[in-house]
């Protein structure tokens, strides 16, 4: 069905914003990030661009400034000529609201954007396959968002390079990595002990002074004390407490509840079908962490070198850990094998950890026996 609706456009606020340009100075330097294409008018889109040429050769913008670029150009007659100009400066008596009126245009440029957007993504529903028109679809609209400077300084110069998580990881793996702010990512095959491993670690670190959070969606109360009740057996201390541990059931969204600077574990994040969302999830956890860490536990399909989200799982990491079934024949006495396959941080400067596997058991669902 046709659509006969008008695209979103005020030419009155185009008109003014090229208007106060010609009348003052100073008004483009508050709205210089408008670009030609934000005007919907092709002559309004050349009077702009004249505009913007003329302030960057540092000349004064005035109407004969501006006749003069758009002739070079050969666009003055095109837009109507020096009596065009003259109608714009007559309809603007002040340049004061000239930011209000470059908003409007912003706002209707991005409407038509936003349409000629939905075009594509159609298309695509035609063209592609469904699961990589959708992928593709999120990947445009995530880049359609409000631009923004905004921005944090590293003060790198003065860094403490002892200022690092210190941290007991399953397997001794801190004796190889050495764990910065951020996410880990644990990718496990079906029973190769995700869970598991994350529970080991929150037991090697109950004296640790940051907060523990445990966001579960696989386990409930029972099974969970079971669970621990075994850890705290095998590692002979306390079980922890309300006061030490904080478990949270949650499904999704995870980035809205990671708690800042706190030692965090998602087990598991569950992407159901969408796994081309994973590496938004994660991207949302990683600002939520700040100064903290947050494990995620992923599923890991077998013979699969990453988890659920291949690469887009994998590129947020500072570390990424597969637990998978044995490579090797010779192997499969042993119930998994643990892979590093990626680490940016080095226990030892020396020695590069990536690559690094070490073949383990699981004993009564949550207790590791590794291969010496």
């Amino acid at each position: 069905m046709q659509d006969d609706r008008q695209p979103p456009v005020n030419l009155d606020a185009e008109e003014a914003v090229l208007g106060s340009c010609l009348i003052d100075n100073e008004a483009f330097k508050k709205i210089a990030d408008l670009k030609a294409s934000d005007f919907y008018r092709d002559k309004n889109q050349w009077v702009w661009a004249a505009i913007a040429a003329v302030s960057k050769k540092g000349a004064a913008i005035n109407q004969i400034t501006v006749a003069h670029e758009l002739a070079k150009a050969d666009r003055l007659e095109d837009c109507g000529g020096s009596a065009y100009l003259s109608n714009l400066i007559m309809n603007v008596p002040t340049s004061v609201h000239v930011e209000y009126y470059a908003g409007i245009v912003r706002e209707t440029a991005k409407s038509r954007g936003l349409i000629k957007l939905a075009g594509r993504i159609g298309d695509m529903g035609y063209e592609k396959n469904p699961d990589e028109a959708v992928a593709e679809s999120i990947k445009l609209l995530q880049g359609y968002g409000t631009k923004t400077r905004k921005m944090r300084e590293i003060e790198w110069f003065d860094a403490n390079e002892d200022n690092f998580i210190k941290m007991r990881l399953p397997f001794d793996l801190h004796h190889k990595v050495k764990l910065f702010p951020g996410v880990v990512v644990i990718a496990g095959e079906k029973g190769q002990g995700k869970s598991a491993w994350l529970m080991d670690c929150i037991f090697r670190n109950l004296s640790e002074k940051r907060p523990q959070y445990f966001f579960v969606n696989d386990a409930q109360d029972v099974e969970l004390k079971e669970r621990f009740l075994g850890l705290s057996e095998y590692y002979d201390c306390a079980l922890p407490t309300p006061d030490n541990l904080k478990v949270y059931e949650r499904y999704d969204r995870f980035g809205d509840v990671i708690v800042e600077g706190g030692i965090n574990y998602v087990d598991y994040l569950d992407v159901n079908s969408e796994f081309f969302s994973i590496g938004q999830e994660i991207d949302d956890i990683h600002r939520a962490t700040g100064s903290g860490v947050t494990f995620i536990a992923l599923q890991k399909n077998p013979k699969e070198a990453l988890g659920v989200g291949g690469i887009y799982s994998w590129k947020r990491s500072q570390l990424y850990i597969t637990l998978s079934t044995p490579e090797l024949l010779d192997d499969r006495a042993w119930q998994g094998q643990l892979l590093l396959k990626k680490t940016r941080g080095r226990a030892n400067k020396a020695v590069d950890p990536t690559g690094y596997s070490q073949l383990y058991d699981i004993k009564e669902g949550c207790k590791f026996r590794i291969k010496v």
